[in-house]
């Protein structure tokens, strides 16, 4: 793969959006090469955390309009933005936990691309928005959908309709950003590493159930079709040996 970079240590794989020359802005290849990886990712259930990520200079910078320019009408650009709608909409779904870590700007389809992980880590350096309107077009991807889950339809309508880069800092008051990790002008590497030590801990079982919970209450499902759900997977966890040791490690020390 030319456009995207993985780089896989045990069962957490960081996938670095790769075409530096454009600060990282999609192409139809590397869309073909998501949807390669996507495939392999859909098939292995060792995964359980998926970190996107750019450069210090962009995460993504949106799509690749000099090569989407050379395409003029609705019939021509349309199957594009599906075929990357679709594309996001797979990462969504993923059974493993999503991060979508940013140091450096995630605007217009970068931003898309944020808003379909689970969550967002940012830099006090990297700024996001949803700058479409700066172009006289709206979302294509499936963006203003997310987002709207994520910080609600009134607040998404304001950062839609503004055009606006925020800070990292005003995303977090936003609800855009989940975590905002790092000082001015600090190496992002070290506190994100550090950030993520304890979920890399979690199982992959656990990951999973959150995630599926997650997903059937965004569908609408109530607690009473779900308490038996919860209780049946506590159940099974319940059994395993890293149940039995967490708890005998937790009574020695409160023996202590």
């Amino acid at each position: 793969m030319e456009t995207i970079i993985t780089h896989r240590q045990n069962d957490v794989i960081t996938v670095q959006f790769h075409r530096p020359k454009v600060r990282n802005a999609v192409n139809q290849q590397m869309m073909s090469e998501l949807e390669q990886l996507l495939s392999e990712l859909e098939q292995d259930s060792q995964i359980k955390i998926v970190v996107f990520q750019g450069d210090a200079n962009a995460f993504v910078s949106g799509g690749d309009l000099e090569e989407f320019h050379q395409l003029h009408t609705c019939a021509e650009i349309e199957p594009i933005m599906k075929r990357m709608g679709v594309i996001l909409e797979r990462i969504y779904q993923l059974p493993a936990l999503t991060i979508a870590r940013i140091e450096g700007p995630a605007v217009g389809g970068g931003c898309e691309i944020a808003m379909s992980c689970d969550w967002v880590v940012a830099s006090t350096q990297a700024t996001l928005g949803m700058i479409q309107v700066r172009l006289g077009i709206t979302t294509g991807w499936g963006g203003a959908t997310r987002l709207m889950k994520k910080v609600g339809s009134s607040s998404a309508m304001k950062i839609l309709l503004s055009g606006k880069r925020y800070s990292a800092r005003e995303g977090m008051e936003l609800g855009m950003v989940d975590f905002l990790l790092g000082e001015e002008d600090e190496s992002f590497e070290e506190p994100f590493q550090h950030w993520l030590h304890p979920y890399r801990k979690l199982s992959r079982d656990l990951i999973r159930h959150y995630k599926q919970l997650a997903t059937q209450v965004e569908e609408g499902a109530s607690s009473t079709d779900l308490f038996e759900l919860e209780a049946k997977k506590c159940g099974v966890l319940w059994e395993t040996e890293e149940h039995r040791l967490a708890v005998d490690s937790f009574l020695i020390r409160r023996g202590k």
